[in-house]
């Protein structure tokens, strides 16, 4: 199975953590180009400061192996982003 380093970014359309997966997370980020399912492990959350568990918007970085068409990104380093968004202010723009 061919395994890549990769970084993903996008918006966070879930976040799930299943009783029979241990205490493993699963994130699905919106990304360009279509959907990221994200496995975190409970020491990377952990160590992470930088991400916030309630973040609108994530970048994801680890390996990522791809398997029958799906992607799934083995998190090492989770960034919020939100906060550099809301910085971004559309400026209104007048036609006349």
């Amino acid at each position: 199975m061919p395994v890549c380093k990769v970084k993903v970014a996008g918006l966070t359309l879930l976040r799930q953590r299943r009783g029979t997966a241990s205490v493993i997370m699963f994130l699905t980020l919106r990304t360009e180009a279509g959907q990221a399912n994200s496995i975190v492990h409970p020491s990377t959350w952990e160590r992470s400061h930088r991400a916030d568990r309630k973040a609108a918007v994530l970048e994801l970085q680890e390996m990522q192996p791809r398997e029958h068409g799906v992607n799934h990104v083995v998190v090492d380093k989770p960034d919020k982003l939100s906060d550099r968004l809301a910085a971004l202010r559309p400026q209104p723009r007048e036609f006349r």
